[in-house]
Parts: structure tokens; sequence; C-alpha cells
């Protein structure tokens, strides 16, 4: 049992921001904070096809992700860029690499069943609309019993999307113990893991110098507590790294020095 690479995403900025819709399509948002520009790219998780590849639009930082429904990402603007609310609906066709809609009255919410359910902000509240996710036209203004009936079941279908992944949880040096020698690795801080049916995922902080950290990721044989591959995700580090790797149904993402992502399929 190994594991065996199966993407590998080299960004020329920091990746900020992954996000999967429910076509297996991966978003990846990469920010340089320094020049003020973001970039997107999306593949396809199965056939491995970019639809775009480092992407950038004319306004070239202050852009954010609402939303990733089907081949539409939905973008938000800032008010002003030192206010971090959002204002404005940019719904950009990944196909056609087109804005497809523009609405700068209403503020998104979530998408749900192929409705774009959005927000105005009015004097004595918030005012509710849904709008068609593909024309970006309103279909009608929600009252807030309606607009509280869509946002449960559309919560209700988020929670069962959410058991398609696993993120780390603190693992105790006590357990860890059983896998490998934590006093000679020089491990600092928690340690993070993901727990499979096959495997441990363990990534842990080691101290290089004082003041000085490497991200160690590793990965061991459940049963026989055997590793089966090891990888330094950050070699040089001024602070504690954490939320390094995360599994996505039988997909592991490692980020290795803020701008790779690689992914492994795991095997059964």
């Amino acid at each position: 049992m190994k594991l065996e690479k199966y993407i590998e995403v080299n960004c020329n900025s920091q990746i900020w921001r992954l996000l999967i819709n429910k076509n297996d399509y991966l978003l990846i948002e990469t920010r340089d904070a320094e020049k003020k520009e973001v970039f997107f790219s999306v593949l396809d998780l199965q056939s491995k096809k970019y639809f775009m590849n480092n992407f950038q639009f004319d306004e070239k930082f202050w852009l954010g992700i609402d939303g990733f429904y089907d081949n539409i990402i939905f973008f938000h603007n800032f008010p002003k860029p030192d206010l971090p609310a959002h204002n404005e609906i940019i719904a950009f066709d990944i196909f056609s690499k087109k804005i497809v809609w523009h609405n700068q009255q209403l503020a998104f919410l979530f998408v749900f069943e192929d409705v774009v359910y959005t927000y105005q902000q009015g004097f004595d509240g918030k005012l509710f609309f849904s709008v068609d996710s593909k024309s970006g036209n309103t279909i009608k203004q929600l009252t807030d019993s309606e607009f509280s009936r869509i946002q449960n079941e559309q919560r209700i279908e988020e929670d069962e999307k959410y058991f398609e992944y696993k993120f780390p949880e603190e693992l105790s040096k006590l357990s860890a113990v059983n896998y490998f020698d934590i006093a000679e690795e020089k491990v600092i801080g928690n340690l993070q893991s993901i727990d499979l049916e096959n495997y441990i995922l363990v990534s842990y902080n080691k101290e290089l110098a004082a003041g000085k950290y490497s991200n160690i990721f590793r990965a061991f044989q459940k049963e026989s507590k055997v590793e089966i591959f090891s990888r330094i995700l950050d070699a040089d580090l001024d602070k504690l790294a954490l939320d390094t790797f995360f599994v996505y149904k039988d997909l592991l993402f490692l980020i290795v020095e803020k701008k790779v992502l690689e992914i492994f399929r795991l095997e059964k």
C-alpha cells in the first residue's frame, strides 16, 4: 500500500482558498499580498482538465469568492478596500470565461437548486430575493418565513456534503508515540491527524532552531503502523503551521510551501 500522486498544481502565488463544487470541479484562489494580485484556476478532479489557469480580472485584487455552483463562480466586490463587507454579485462562467450577469444592488447568500438567494439591506433589516442562477433575473422577493424555510433545507444539503470531507483533528502526543518518536522529531505544539479506514495521516511542526520550524506530513498504514509516505510541507517557518492537508472522497490534498497543491489518490 502506497500513496501515488494524482495531480500537482504549481501556483505563482500563495494558495488562499480551495473550493470543490458538486461536479468535482476544484476552484483555486491564489493571492500575492505584496503586489495586490489575485488569480483563479479551475480544474476537473476527474478528468484533470483545466477550465482556467491563473485567470485574472481587470480588478486585480479587491475581488472575492462567494460561491461555486455548476459552471458559475459567484464573486463579490468590497465597498472599500479596508472594509470586509461584501457587495454586488458577479456571476462568471468558467467555460466561456465571461461574466454572464452582474447585480449591483443585491448581495450573495447561497445557491440552492439552481436559485441564488440574496439580500438587500433595508431600513428595518434585510430584504430577501431569489434570483435565477443562469440569467440573473430576479424571481421574487421572499418573506422572512419563506427564506428561513429554504435556508434550513440548504443547510441540511450542506451538512450531507460535509461528510465527503475529512479535516484534521488534534492528535495527542500519547497516541502519536505509537507511530514515531516525537521526542526525536522535536515536535512542538499540537499534532493534527485524520483517522481513515486504512490510514492514519499526521501533520506536526518540528523545531529547527529558536523561532524556526518546519511542518511535516506523514502517512501510516493503520493496521501495521508502518510509514508509507512522508513529506516536508514547509521547510522554513517563522510560526507554527496548521491546516495544511485534508481529504475529499478518496483524494488527499497537501499544500506544500504555500504555493504547490499535491493531490494523492488513497487506495481502499
